[in-house]
């Protein structure tokens, strides 16, 4: 975050309760509260509201965001790739990758290696 408000002429040190905040990282997907509003949004007075849900003040989606997916519960599980999923990923980004390093002037730890 520093790089990038330096970037935009911004003070630096500038830190929000927010920038901490996840969207939609639990398994709550699974909870009956989700599963009851994804029943609410698919009749005919909600669909709308659905529709035009993520033009809503970040702050009110948040509100949802926390009722609906409780992203207090754990990770969702993550799926696991074959050696061949990765391998053919590898493959497709593998310039992407490497165009981003040399823009960004460094390397991403973690990204394994493309």
């Amino acid at each position: 975050m520093r790089r990038a408000f330096r970037f935009a002429g911004v003070d630096e040190d500038f830190s929000h309760e927010q920038f901490g905040r996840e969207w939609e990282k639990s398994s709550a997907k699974s909870s009956d509260k989700y599963q009851v509003m994804e029943k609410l949004i698919k009749l005919p007075g909600l669909r709308s509201f659905d529709r035009n849900f993520d033009r809503l003040p970040e702050s009110l989606r948040w509100i949802v965001e926390k009722v609906v997916h409780d992203p207090e519960k754990p990770s969702a599980p993550k799926p696991e790739l074959s050696e061949q999923q990765l391998e053919y990923l590898r493959g497709l980004f593998r310039d992407d990758v490497a165009g981003l390093q040399e823009f960004a002037g460094r390397k991403f730890e973690g990204w394994g290696e493309y």
